[in-house]
C-alpha cells in the first residue's frame, strides 16, 4: 500500500512538471499586433511620408540663411594716380563678407504647393495602407490559430478513439483467455491500437508545426520549446497546449461576421489617394515650364570697402527671374510619366474593388453552404457513435465480426474530423470577410 502512494505521488509530481502554454484568440491578436515587425515597419514609412511633407511645405514659405565668404589673394593690383605720386593698393590680400539672407519665391507655377500636397496625399495613402496591412496581420494570425484549435481538436478525438480501441482490445484479450474470442480477433484489435498510436504521432506533428508557426506571429523571442504538445491533463506530454474550444470560436466569430464590404475599402482608397498624389506632382513637375521669381535681402559685414581698407555693412535687394526656353522635352516626359502612373493606379483601384467583391460575394455564398454541412455533419456524428456501440454489443453477442466493429469506430472517428474541418472551414472563411471587409472595430 505505501508502495502505490509512492507511485501514485510521483506520477502525479511528473505531470506537474509538464510545461503548458495558454492563448486566448484575443490575447495572439493583441500580441501580434504589438510584435509584427511588418507593422513596425509600415509605421515607420508613414513617418517618413510625413516628415517629407512637412519638408515640402516649407518651400513655400522665406528661408533665412547665415551666408559668409573669406578668402585671400596673393597680389593685389595697385594704381598710381600722376606720376611721382605714390601707387596704392586696389583692396587688401584678405577679403570676408557675412551675413544674414533672406530669400522668397515669389512664383514658381504652383510647383512647391503641388509637391507639398502630393505628399500630403502619399501620407494618407500609407496610412490607409497600414490598415490593410493590419488587417493581413491579424488575418495569418486567426488562420494559425484555427489551424493549430483544429489540430488540437483532432488529438482529442483520436485519443478517444485509442482509449477505446485500447478497451476493446482488453476486453477481446479477456475473452481470448476464456476461449470465447478468436487469436485473429485479438491479432486484429492489437493491430487497431499500432494503428491509432501511429496516427496520434503523426497529427502531433503536425500541431508542432501549426503550433510553431502561430508562436512566430505572436511572440517577440520565442522560447517556447515545442514538443509533443497534447491538450492539457494528457500523459506521455511534453507540452500541454490550452486554446480556446474551437465551438466557442466559432461562435464568438459568427456574431462579428460581417455583412457587407466597407464603402471605402483601405485597399481601394490607397490606389485612389496614391493616384491623386501621382497627378499633383505632373502638375509640379509641368510647372517648371513657367517663369520663377525670387527675392531676396542680405545685409552683411564686409571688407574691404573697395579700395580702402575698412569694413562696412552692406544691403542688398535682388530679386530674379528664370523660364526655361528649350529643354529637349525634359519636363513634359517626367510629367507624363507620372500622369501615366495615376492612371495605372486608377486601374489598379478599380480592380480591386472588382476583386472583392466577387471575393467576399464567394465567402457568403461559401459560408451558407458550410452551415448547412455543419448540421448535417452534427446529425452524422450523432448516428456513428449510436452506431458503433451497437456494433459492438452485436459482436459481443456474436453476430458480427470485430472487422465490422472497427469500420465503425472508423466511420465515427471520421464524423468528429470531418465536422471539426468544416468548424475549421467556416472560420477561415469568417476571416477572409473580415479581412476584405476592415472594419475598424475588428482590427
Amino acid at each position: 500500500m505505501r508502495v502505490l502512494v509512492l507511485v501514485l505521488l510521483f506520477a502525479s509530481e511528473a505531470r506537474s512538471q509538464v510545461p503548458s502554454y495558454e492563448l486566448h484568440l484575443n490575447e495572439a491578436l493583441s500580441k501580434a499586433k504589438n510584435r509584427s515587425d511588418q507593422l513596425k515597419s509600415v509605421k515607420s514609412d508613414i513617418l517618413a511620408s510625413q516628415e517629407q511633407s512637412d519638408a515640402s511645405y516649407t518651400s513655400l514659405l522665406p528661408e533665412l540663411t547665415l551666408d559668409g565668404n573669406l578668402h585671400y589673394v596673393s597680389t593685389v593690383p595697385t594704381i598710381q594716380i600722376a606720376p611721382g605720386t605714390p601707387a596704392f593698393a586696389l583692396g587688401t590680400h584678405l577679403n570676408y563678407s557675412i551675413g544674414p539672407t533672406l530669400s522668397y519665391t515669389v512664383w514658381d507655377g504652383g510647383a512647391s504647393r503641388d509637391l507639398h500636397k502630393s505628399q500630403e496625399k502619399t501620407t494618407e495613402a500609407r496610412k490607409q495602407d497600414e490598415r490593410t496591412q493590419t488587417a493581413q496581420v491579424l488575418s495569418s494570425v486567426r488562420l494559425a490559430y484555427i489551424r493549430t484549435q483544429l489540430g488540437l481538436e483532432q488529438l482529442r478525438f483520436l485519443s478517444d478513439s485509442l482509449k477505446l480501441s485500447k478497451s476493446q482490445a482488453q476486453d477481446i484479450s479477456n475473452r481470448h483467455k476464456e476461449g470465447t474470442s478468436s487469436t485473429l480477433d485479438l491479432l486484429t484489435a492489437k493491430k487497431e491500437v499500432l494503428s491509432y498510436e501511429l496516427l496520434f504521432k503523426q497529427r502531433q506533428t503536425d500541431l508542432s508545426s501549426a503550433l510553431r508557426d502561430l508562436v512566430a506571429l505572436v511572440e517577440q523571442k520565442p522560447s517556447l520549446e515545442i514538443k509533443e504538445p497534447t491538450p492539457k491533463g494528457f500523459t506521455n506530454s511534453g507540452l500541454w497546449l490550452i486554446l480556446d474550444p474551437l465551438e466557442d470560436t466559432l461562435k464568438s466569430e459568427n456574431a462579428s461576421e460581417p455583412a457587407e464590404l466597407s464603402e471605402t475599402p483601405p485597399q481601394v482608397l490607397s490606389q485612389e489617394l496614391f493616384a491623386d498624389s501621382l497627378e499633383l506632382l505632373a502638375k509640379s513637375q509641368k510647372s517648371a515650364l513657367y517663369p520663377r521669381l525670387q527675392i531676396s535681402g542680405r545685409t552683411s559685414l564686409d571688407y574691404p570697402n573697395g579700395p580702402i581698407p575698412e569694413r562696412i555693412n552692406q544691403n542688398t535687394l535682388a530679386v530674379g527671374f528664370s523660364m526655361p526656353i528649350y529643354e529637349f522635352s525634359k519636363v513634359q516626359h517626367l510629367a507624363a510619366q507620372k500622369t501615366y502612373e495615376a492612371e495605372a493606379a486608377r486601374h489598379r483601384k478599380n480592380q480591386i474593388a472588382s476583386d472583392m467583391q466577387r471575393d467576399f460575394a464567394k465567402s457568403k455564398e461559401t459560408l451558407r453552404s458550410l452551415r448547412q454541412q455543419d448540421k448535417d455533419a452534427r446529425e452524422v456524428l450523432n448516428q456513428a457513435e449510436k452506431l458503433a456501440k451497437m456494433y459492438y454489443e452485436a459482436y459481443r453477442l456474436g453476430r458480427i465480426t470485430l472487422i465490422e466493429v472497427q469500420a465503425s469506430n472508423l466511420r465515427t472517428l471520421q464524423a468528429k474530423v470531418d465536422l471539426s474541418q468544416i468548424q475549421a472551414f467556416i472560420l477561415n472563411h469568417l476571416t477572409i470577410l473580415k479581412t476584405l471587409a476592415i472594419k475598424d472595430e475588428t482590427l
